[in-house]
């Protein structure tokens, strides 16, 4: 093992033991609820990371915000909506979360982007 991977371990371990430190519980909890994002008052982990487990934390703000959108919509309402509760995400994330959406069947792609034009999604009747 190198010197600088032994290093990153040390300082992975060190954050870990940090952590489980009940002392700290009440200020971890503050910051990752600013974090993690919020909406319809529940605390939501979420990742850009396809590969990290938390990921689908956008899918599921994307579901919930079934009502708040339009029978059509695009990237850019669902960025507005999802600003407005608190919820941080990019436009990659959430192009990534409405394919995979897609793919679940849950939306459908009415209009396919181009020329500028973005692509417009509904949700199917069975979601």
């Amino acid at each position: 093992m190198t010197l600088k991977a032994e290093r990153i371990e040390g300082k992975i371990a060190e954050l870990v033991r940090l952590l489980q430190d009940p002392d700290l519980a009440p200020i971890l909890s503050h910051l990752l609820d600013d974090i993690v994002g919020s909406h319809n008052g529940h605390t939501v982990a979420f990742s850009t990371n396809p590969k990290n487990p938390t990921y689908s934390g956008i899918r599921n703000a994307i579901r919930e915000l079934r009502d708040k959108l339009p029978p059509r919509f695009n990237r850019s309402q669902i960025m507005e909506q999802l600003a407005r509760l608190n919820f941080p995400a990019t436009n990659g994330a959430v192009n990534n979360a409405l394919s995979g959406l897609v793919k679940q069947s849950e939306l459908k792609c009415v209009t396919r982007a181009r020329g500028g034009v973005q692509a417009q999604y509904e949700f199917t009747k069975a979601s």
